[in-house]
C-alpha cells in the first residue's frame, strides 16, 4: 500500500500559530487603511460642498446666508424679523429659528436649490454613517441638528469687527449679521470655512476637547483646498458678543474671516 503524507499535530499547531500572527500584523494595518481611505472620501466631501458654496457665491454675490423674517415660497405662516426660516428635507417641509448661528448646520436648506437633497446628501456626512435623507423628524444631539455631519463656519454670517481681539468695542447688535463675500477675506488659504463634525469613520471615538475632537480632521479652506488637521492646535477663537460669548474655534476667528485659523 502507498503511504499517505499528512500533518504531524504538532505541525498543524504550528501552522495555526503562523496564521494567527500574520492576522495580528495585518488587521491593524487593514484597519489603518480602511481608516484612510475614508478620510479622504470625507476630503473629498468638503471639497465638493466647498465648490457648492462658491456655486451660490457665483450666483448671489455671498456665501450660503438667509436674512431673518423672509418667509420661504409657500410658507403661509407669520414671519417676525427676528426668525430665520429654512426649507429642509423632504419637500415642504421648513425650519424656524432664531438663532443665525444655527447655520453652521442648517446650510443644506440655502443651497438644495442648485444642490438638490437626493443628488447631494451622501457627500453631506461623514463616511460611515447611513446615508438615510432626513424624513421631516429634527435630528438632535449636543451640537445642534445632527442631519449633516459637515459644520459651516459662523464667521461667514457677521461683520469681521464682531470677533475683533481684545473686544469689538462700540455698539454690537443685530446689524453686525450679514452675509460675506470672498473678498472679504483676509486670508484664504488659512481661514477654515467648513469641517467634519462627526468622524464617522474611526473605530473608536476621539478624545474631545471643548467642541472638537482632538484628532486630524478634514475640513476646507475658503481657497478651496483641503486638509486633514487637527482642530485643537487651530487658533483660539474671540468671544461672540451676539452668540453667548461662545469662542469656539473655527466659528469665532479672531477678526472673523480676515483672520487665520492656523499659523
Amino acid at each position: 500500500m502507498p503511504r499517505r503524507s499528512a500533518f504531524t499535530l504538532i505541525e498543524l499547531l504550528v501552522t495555526i500559530s503562523i496564521i494567527a500572527i500574520l492576522i495580528a500584523i495585518l488587521l491593524p494595518a487593514l484597519g489603518k487603511a480602511r481608516q484612510s481611505s475614508r478620510e479622504l472620501a470625507s476630503l473629498n466631501n468638503v471639497r465638493t460642498i466647498h465648490q457648492t458654496f462658491q456655486m451660490y457665491h457665483d450666483q448671489y454675490k455671498s456665501y450660503p446666508f438667509i436674512r431673518g423674517g423672509v418667509k420661504p415660497e409657500g410658507f403661509d405662516g407669520p414671519s417676525p424679523p427676528g426668525v430665520y426660516f429654512i426649507r429642509w428635507h423632504p419637500s415642504g417641509t421648513i425650519i424656524g429659528t432664531d438663532q443665525v448661528w444655527a447655520m453652521s448646520v442648517l446650510w443644506p436648506g440655502v443651497v438644495a436649490t442648485m444642490a438638490p437633497w437626493e443628488e447631494h446628501y451622501k457627500t453631506w456626512i461623514s463616511p460611515g454613517r447611513p446615508a438615510k435623507l432626513p424624513d421631516g423628524t429634527i435630528s438632535m444631539n449636543s451640537d445642534g441638528i445632527s442631519d449633516v455631519s459637515y459644520r459651516y463656519s459662523n464667521s461667514f454670517l457677521a461683520q469681521p469687527k464682531l470677533w475683533k481681539e481684545g473686544g469689538p468695542g462700540g455698539v454690537i447688535d443685530d446689524s453686525m449679521i450679514k452675509a460675506i463675500s470672498v473678498a472679504e477675506v483676509g486670508f484664504p488659504s488659512d481661514k477654515v470655512m467648513l469641517w467634519d463634525r462627526d468622524l464617522a469613520y474611526y473605530p473608536k471615538e476621539p478624545e474631545k476637547i471643548g467642541s472638537f475632537y482632538n484628532a486630524a480632521t478634514p475640513m476646507a479652506f475658503v481657497d478651496g483646498h483641503g486638509a486633514a488637521k487637527n482642530p485643537t492646535k487651530a487658533k483660539p477663537g474671540t468671544p461672540n458678543p451676539l452668540n453667548n460669548k461662545s469662542d469656539a474655534q473655527f466659528h469665532n476667528t479672531t477678526d472673523g474671516v480676515q483672520g487665520r485659523d492656523f499659523d
